[in-house]
């Protein structure tokens, strides 16, 4: 299921969600202005949406106690984490500008588990995305929720910053960064009598050597090296094919002196595809189902972003190079 809409204002997106997740067969309330509550079906688990201060903000609202009302989380699932999409900033004229959205796209289905994909497109070349959903587990743990969300380079005064830079830039399900706070970087809840840290954040301020990795977070996304292979080569040219890579989840272990990681699965709907040949918001047809492509942030062939003048400031162009995302319509296509 998809829907596109025109908007000029963050703000408008909560209630846009709110419906689409209610025709979706979530349950949806909304508690305020520019705030709506989200449940997947069956799930026990709900989420709050909202819009504060130029940003979309997912964060945990309570769970449904045998239908009689919301109650705290327990410190399994912390009730102030959240996941955070801000607005981009550009440098234009001599000025930051905060640049305005012109179109929301929201994806989500059920099968083969529930998730909701919101895209907010800043013109025609400039993303965020923000994510909520439960894993297609592997194994026999409990809850499985997710919530991500992207990030874009901060003002700094830094002459370049690279596409993956993992201070500014932040991806979809990226675990090895310090692009955001480690409370608002979103997580999944990996409730198992062998997993001693139930509430697992996309998170690492320093995720550069296997003993480095956070024994409390979870890596998958872009930049956490696991995947990043399969994205690299994910393309078929001489067949005019796109090849999509899992989003493949693995919950960090402490050992003696060491670091495992263990798989949980991946991110339903959602895959990581290579945008060198594609176009943003463009459909595309693999395995018999439809999809729809977004550059992570912006699709350029630069790997490096500049901004012009002194202090600190923003960039003048954002790039996230060739990595994109891939997300099912859940519509089959008849003629493939």
């Amino acid at each position: 299921m998809i829907e596109q809409h025109s908007i000029t204002n963050i703000e408008e997106v909560p209630a846009l969600v709110g419906a689409f997740a209610t025709a979706l067969g979530w349950t949806s309330t909304t508690p305020g202005a520019n705030t709506v509550t989200l449940r997947a079906p069956g799930d026990v688990v709900t989420w709050t949406l909202r819009e504060n201060a130029d940003t979309l903000q997912i964060l945990s609202l309570g769970e449904d106690s045998n239908s009689i009302g919301y109650t705290d989380i327990n410190p399994d699932l912390p009730d102030n984490d959240m996941a955070i999409m801000a607005q981009p900033v550009l440098r234009v004229g001599g000025a930051n500008v905060t640049q305005t959205p012109t179109t929301v796209y929201l994806i989500g289905a059920n099968d083969p588990s529930p998730y909701i994909h919101i895209a907010v497109a800043f013109g025609e070349n400039l993303f965020r995305h923000m994510y909520v959903g439960i894993m297609e587990k592997l194994g026999n743990y409990l809850r499985g929720n997710v919530i991500a969300a992207t990030k874009g380079p901060s003002l700094t005064a830094n002459t370049t910053l690279s596409y993956d830079d993992i201070t500014n830039m932040k991806y979809l399900f990226q675990g090895g960064n310090n692009a955001m706070a480690e409370s608002l970087s979103g997580g999944v809840f990996v409730e198992h009598a062998d997993n001693a840290v139930p509430w697992r954040r996309f998170y690492n301020g320093a995720f550069q050597t296997i003993i480095g990795a956070n024994p409390e977070g979870v890596i998958g996304g872009f930049g956490d090296a696991i995947n990043d292979g399969y994205l690299a080569r994910a393309m078929s040219p001489f067949a005019a094919l796109s090849i999509l890579a899992p989003v493949n989840l693995y919950v960090t272990q402490p050992i003696s002196g060491d670091r495992t990681f263990v798989p949980i699965g991946r991110v339903p709907g959602i895959r990581m595809v290579n945008m060198s040949q594609l176009e943003p918001a463009q459909e595309i047809v693999v395995g018999g189902m439809r999809w729809i492509v977004f550059p992570s942030h912006s699709r350029r062939i630069e790997k490096t972003m500049t901004a012009e003048g002194s202090g600190s400031r923003a960039r003048d162009f954002e790039s996230s190079y060739w990595v994109g995302y891939a997300v099912a319509i859940a519509e089959e296509d008849s003629n493939s």
